[in-house]
């Protein structure tokens, strides 16, 4: 039937807006489903008669002609073995025919080509039956066709139960829905029956009809992820139900739509008295928006400060490090005396970052990455990083992505990226800043289009092995040649020899720092002065000291945590007191016994290690923060390096002893 937008038959169409498609004239035909293809023309479908009836199909003309193209003479009918019946079709978007419906106990899904035969790259012969389990009596009522392709069917079993379904474009239950591909559901009566499917436009599936769960008939309702899984944002458990008309008047819904401000409507009928067998229409909407605009959750694993106050993500230049130098290790805590909650403490074993969608769109929804500002507390070094020159991040797969892309499919499993700091050259030493993923709107879905970025912190241990000459970095975060704050550290790579002397003039309160290193093993190592003290922890450092008052570094509190400096071969400096970037300097002397001593500003000597730097070694100089304030490092400018200065005395035979008391002797003064 057919008719004008003001409600008038179409006498157009068969003469007087009606047309009757007879399969049988002596049996029972019935129509449960159409559809209208996209040139206008019309499928119905149902079955035919006598029982056990058989599925049928027939294809109208506009003007309502059987189209004779179609099948047979616009007809096709099939027997699938019981009593056959189609309830629901939908054109695909290649204009292929599918049909749904009971065959004989079980599902059935079936597609025919624009022709009307069957079309066997559909599950091989163009039919999938399919039982939803238990042995029960199969109802399919329902069917939608996703975006994607995929058939979405519903129905009941004979148990009483819900019952969901989703089979691939070609035909195959899609096994990423539900339990190989169907989900079953109890809406806690004896007779729940689902009638209609729609699905959202975030790609939930919603399907209406009936539970007895409170002694009579009320309207049901139910919303499952893309997943198969019921929503619980859906009224708490996915799950809706309303009675009508009260208690005892039993309610069915036949038919479900989504209304254009996102709310559930179902239609059917509901009894008018309380034993009568009357029966008015009744409609009922559920608030069902699809809920909030998509979410974005992005998580890191990597800590920053002590005792995890905050979590980053921590990573290192060198693919081979697996801890960020001077971080705490796995099971470390503070040490009270010397180090406080805003000190860096970076566990960087792990340097990868998550991402994940909130909720399900119907197309992809691609992030864009990029390089943002810290956005955490005591920010110690300037962010000086761009994505692609100072960093790059990575995908699971190891390749460099610039962003990341979620389909309706994957959209609820985390996508994993590594963040690598590049090969610049330049030793940036610690670098902060975040690593930031924004929507795309032009390329994502509308659910997503008013959602913010997400952000999370980045540390980055950046000390490019290929430095040869002037400073080297140990530990911390460095500008240039500004230690910022604690720890943080530097060496110089021109290492002290016999026979010269150093003349230092650092800033008050930076830390002195001299390495006695063997060579071969630095070799063995790989060469690199920074990386080879690094590795050597407590060991690294062979003497300590503090440009500053009396104090000396005699418990370790200028570098690494937990006090593994402590007690580096340094004396009591009592009269330890010059002023800094004057002419008053520091001198300091690689003996001939292996001690280092060390000259105040009049040349008087002020003492020496305890123990002696084997000669055949390299003595390397370096400097450190004291504190969580920033120091200027020991500059190349403030370091002097000369031949030993001194006076020799020197007898005329050679000697420079004095054979016996009271003697004479010419002697050389130099």
């Amino acid at each position: 039937m057919v008719r004008e937008a003001d409600g008038g038959l179409d006498t157009s169409f068969g003469g007087d807006g009606k047309v009757f498609v007879t399969f049988n004239w002596a049996e029972d035909d019935k129509c449960w489903a159409g559809a209208v293809q996209s040139d206008d023309k019309i499928i119905v479908a149902g079955y035919r008669g006598p029982t056990p009836w058989d599925i049928a199909l027939a294809r109208l003309n506009t003007d309502g002609t059987l189209d004779t193209s179609f099948g047979t003479n616009g007809k096709v009918t099939s027997d699938l073995g019981g009593a056959d019946s189609i309830r629901a079709v939908e054109i695909d978007a290649n204009g292929k025919i599918v049909v749904a419906g009971k065959a004989d106990v079980d599902f059935f899904v079936s597609r025919y080509t624009t022709a009307g035969a069957l079309d066997t790259s559909f599950s091989s012969d163009g039919i999938h039956i399919f039982d939803l389990g238990a042995g029960q009596t199969d109802q399919l009522w329902g069917m939608k066709i996703q975006d994607d392709g995929k058939i979405v069917v519903t129905g009941h079993n004979g148990a009483g139960d819900v019952g969901v379904a989703r089979l691939t474009s070609s035909g195959a239950m899609d096994t990423s829905f539900g339990t190989g591909g169907i989900v079953i559901t109890d809406y806690g009566g004896s007779a729940d029956q689902a009638r209609g499917l729609v699905i959202a436009s975030d790609g939930k599936i919603i399907i209406g009809g009936w539970t007895n769960v409170n002694g009579d008939y009320d309207f049901a309702v139910a919303r499952y992820t893309s997943a198969g899984v019921l929503d619980t944002s859906f009224s708490s458990d996915g799950i809706a139900t309303v009675d009508v008309r009260g208690t005892n008047r039993d309610d069915y819904a036949y038919a479900i739509a989504i209304a254009g401000n996102g709310s559930v409507v179902l239609a059917g009928n509901s009894r008018t008295t309380l034993s009568g067998t009357s029966y008015e229409w009744a409609v009922a909407q559920f608030v069902s928006s699809t809920g909030p605009p998509g979410s974005i959750a992005m998580a890191a694993f990597g800590k920053f400060r002590g005792d995890g106050e905050d979590t980053v993500i921590a990573t290192h230049e060198n693919p081979g490090v697996t801890a960020v130098p001077g971080g705490y290790a796995s099971g470390d805590t503070r040490n009270v005396n010397h180090e406080k909650p805003n000190d860096y403490v970076v566990n960087g074993t792990d340097r990868t970052f998550t991402l994940v969608l909130g909720a399900q769109p119907t197309s992809n929804v691609v992030l864009d990455f990029s390089v943002g500002s810290w956005s955490g507390n005591d920010l110690h070094a300037a962010a000086s990083t761009s994505l692609g020159t100072d960093l790059v991040i990575k995908n699971s797969g190891g390749s460099t992505v610039t962003a990341a892309t979620f389909t309706p499919s994957n959209w609820d499993s985390a996508q994993t990226f590594t963040v690598v700091p590049v090969q610049d050259s330049v030793i940036e030493g610690f670098e902060q800043a975040s690593i930031v993923a924004t929507v795309n709107q032009a390329l994502s879905d509308d659910l997503y289009d008013t959602v913010s970025a997400v952000a999370r912190d980045v540390v980055i241990w950046d000390d490019d092995h290929n430095v040869t000459t002037g400073f080297d970095h140990v530990a911390g975060a460095v500008d240039g040649l500004t230690l910022k704050g604690f720890p943080s550290e530097v060496v110089y790579l021109d290492y002290m020899q016999q026979g010269e002397e150093y003349l230092i003039d650092p800033n008050n309160g930076v830390g002195v720092r001299w390495y006695c290193i063997d060579p071969s093993a630095l070799t063995a190592s790989g060469g690199d002065v920074g990386d080879h003290i690094r590795s050597l922890g407590e060991a690294g450092v062979w003497a300590s000291q503090v440009w500053s008052g009396n104090d000396h570094d005699h418990d370790g509190n200028t570098s690494f945590w937990r006090s593994q400096f402590a007690g580096k071969n340094w004396t009591l400096l009592d009269s330890f007191t010059f002023s800094t970037h004057t002419d008053a300097v520091q001198t300091y002397v690689w003996g001939s016994d292996g001690k280092l001593r060390w000259n105040d500003e009049s040349g008087t000597p002020s003492g020496e290690t305890s123990t002696a730097c084997p000669l055949d070694d390299r003595l390397y100089f370096g400097s450190a923060a004291r504190s969580q304030t920033d120091k200027e490092a020991v500059p190349a400018s403030q370091i002097t390096i000369r031949a030993t200065a001194g006076i020799t005395v020197v007898a005329s035979d050679g000697s420079t002893v004095v054979s016996e008391s009271g003697s004479t002797d010419t002697f050389t003064v130099v």
